[in-house]
């Protein structure tokens, strides 16, 4: 009912207009010292040299085996 009279077929209905909002994140915070560390050329190198030392035998010499299949 609209204004005392019903609302027949042939009247047209219109829902108000919404804006759609986005959502927006929170701006990111800066990055901690670690943080940073960990992303560096230094800290690549370092895990690299991490990962790859677990692979190399050390002789009774104490010394590296680096030309055997072994190291």
């Amino acid at each position: 009912m609209k204004n005392g009279q019903y609302i027949s077929e042939e009247d047209e209905f219109e829902f108000p207009r919404v804006i759609p909002i986005r959502a927006s994140t929170a701006p990111p915070r800066p990055l901690t010292e670690i943080e940073e560390f960990r992303r560096g050329p230094e800290f690549m190198l370092l895990e690299n040299t991490v990962m790859t030392s677990d692979h190399l035998k050390q002789r009774a010499d104490e010394k590296y085996d680096l030309d055997s299949e072994d190291g």
